[in-house]
């Protein structure tokens, strides 16, 4: 996976190198200091989320901040983790530690002993090997300027104390040296703290092998890490250049993972990129390449990697009025009209079956989304990989293997807790959905509509007619199940009510079922001769299918109920026409 994207990511860096990473860089939340060692504090700033990133003082601090920082909290300078930068010219410490009195006097004299014999911490053979090669590199430790420095830093850290805000966020300190400066030092920190531990090192042909840090462990505590059927266990090793260039990439994805784009498409054409957007915007474009899903935690964690093959943004889906339902002023935000995005489709799932949860939530863990309706919870769950698949991959195979499943249970639950206005739109989209992914040419309005009609007029007739089919069965018992729960006095339908209608896969269940309800409720019926025409038809049909269509019933259930439509007044009789 890793090689993959160093693949892509090689050609940028050869172009661009490390700039990569400083012209994408957030700075974090804190207070951030200039200090000259001659005339004092020259500059106080503090940094919040709002703060520009254009600003000329931001850009100062974002090539020192970033050449500063610890690869991680296992590889510190200061071996009580007190303070987090790794070089001479900066010094990182979290303002509660200065609050609290953990940030000690001998703390900060050792940090500075190591700064000027950092063999004192490089003791280990092949870690002192590399930070000598590095200290050839970019320059051997002046020891009288590292305590020129921290008589500095000690002296004025008592009036930053008063000056700087109050707050949970980092101090950070930069002394005032050009950026070279602080690029050598940082470099000097990075060579010999790159690889995730020098035991595994070895030398080949000159060159220093390693096993690189990034998104790996490896230790006694986890051998199954080992390539255990190879003579080396260590599972890859490259280059102490490679390990470096991949830190880089590493710091270049976290950088997107810090401001919210977690969503990376990297495009592996001959001109190759990387986009990265947030989790509430889509791929504007076609693409084929490689994605990523990244989080920002105590490092850069990679959670789904996956080859893309020519998705595209497009899409020719129609949300159709199945139910011919009429639209209200509450439902402003619903059109029944055609959609040319997956971005729209996207937003009227989110909306329509989700209450807007599923967006944010694809990768949330299950235990942190926070929606109340468990059955609600459980479906986004159940389905989040495969909506995602299609939005974001434009794979369609895992959605249609869900979509009954899914839509059904959510459209059951909605009608159990009596949203009975929402499971309409919820069924219409269910449908404009299963049509979208069949292109069946029998269209669910049509049929609903033709079975609508039949029922229509037999319930009118004065003798008792007969139910032509299962179709027209199943419409008619969401109906008549419509009409005696209607009833109720209760504001509420309980499950107990609902659910042996609407999950029902037993016929003859289904019958018995259905005299419950009708037992319930007769008392409150007032004669009406079009409810006892239905009921008797259904009562006297036998299917000819043992399996229970839940679909139909529910389309019945939803439709406007025939029992309470009013018969069209009569036209008066014109004498247009007669002779006189």
């Amino acid at each position: 996976m890793i090689a993959d994207i160093m693949a892509v990511f090689d050609e940028m860096y050869e172009k661009h190198g490390e700039k990569l990473v400083i012209d994408n860089y957030t700075l974090a939340p804190g207070t951030y200091v200039i200090l000259s060692l001659t005339e004092g504090i020259k500059q106080l700033y503090e940094v919040n989320m709002d703060t520009p990133c254009t600003d000329d003082l931001y850009s100062y601090f974002v090539i020192r901040d970033y050449y500063s920082k610890l690869i991680n909290m296992d590889k510190p300078i200061d071996t009580k983790k007190k303070i987090h930068s790794n070089q001479l010219y900066s010094f990182f410490v979290k303002k509660e530690n200065l609050q609290n009195g953990k940030l000690t006097s001998a703390i900060i004299d050792n940090y500075y002993e190591i700064l000027q014999d950092p063999r004192v911490k490089y003791t280990e053979k092949k870690k002192l090997a590399m930070y000598e090669e590095a200290e050839v590199i970019y320059g051997a430790v002046n020891e009288e300027e590292v305590q020129q420095i921290k008589q500095g830093v000690v002296s004025y850290l008592p009036e930053i104390q008063q000056r700087m805000k109050e707050d949970k966020n980092y101090l950070k300190i930069f002394i005032e040296r050009d950026e070279v400066d602080f690029i050598n030092e940082g470099k000097k920190y990075m060579i010999p703290n790159v690889f995730n531990s020098t035991d595994f090192n070895i030398i080949l042909n000159g060159k220093t092998y390693g096993l690189p840090n990034d998104n790996m462990g490896l230790n006694p505590k986890k051998p199954f890490l080992e390539n255990k059927q190879r003579k080396t266990k260590v599972p890859t090793l490259m280059t102490l250049e490679n390990a470096l260039k991949q830190k880089v990439l590493f710091d270049y994805l976290m950088n997107f993972a810090t401001q919210g784009k977690r969503y990376l498409f990297i495009d592996e054409s001959e001109t190759p990129k990387l986009t990265a957007i947030k989790n509430d915007q889509t791929m504007g474009e076609e693409f084929t390449g490689s994605f990523l899903y990244i989080q920002k935690g105590k490092e850069l964690e990679i959670h789904d990697f996956d080859g893309i093959h020519a998705y595209s943004p497009n899409v020719n889906f129609r949300f159709v009025n199945v139910l011919d339902i009429t639209l209200s002023e509450y439902d402003q935000d619903i059109e029944f009209k055609g959609y040319d995005k997956l971005k729209y489709v996207q937003d009227l799932v989110n909306r329509v079956y989700f209450k807007k949860f599923l967006m944010t939530n694809y990768f949330t863990d299950a235990k942190d989304i926070k929606l109340r309706e468990s059955y609600l919870k459980e479906m986004l769950v159940v389905s989040r990989k495969a909506w995602f698949n299609w939005f974001y991959k434009g794979d369609t195979q895992l959605i249609e293997s869900v979509l009954d499943k899914v839509s059904l249970a959510i459209i059951k639950g909605t009608i159990i807790s009596d949203s009975i206005y929402k499971a309409r739109h919820q069924y219409n989209l269910y449908y404009s959905l299963k049509e979208h992914f069949t292109r069946s040419d029998v269209k669910m309005a049509d049929v609903l509509s033709s079975v609508k009609n039949q029922l229509r007029t037999k319930i009118e007739q004065s003798e008792t007619a007969s139910i032509t089919d299962d179709q027209e069965y199943y419409f008619a018992v969401g109906q008549v199940t419509a009409y005696l729960l209607s009833q109720s006095k209760s504001n509420t339908k309980t499950d107990a009510l609902l659910n042996p209608i609407i999950n029902c896969a037993n016929g003859r269940k289904l019958n018995q079922s259905l005299i419950n309800l009708y037992k319930r409720y007769n008392h409150a019926i007032q004669g009406s001769k079009k409810f006892s025409n239905l009921l008797a038809m259904v009562q006297s049909y036998e299917p000819d299918s043992p399996k229970v269509d839940t679909n139909i019933i529910i389309a019945g259930y939803l439709h406007s109920n025939l029992i309470y439509e009013k018969q069209p007044k009569a036209t008066e009789p014109t004498n247009e026409g007669a002779s006189e």
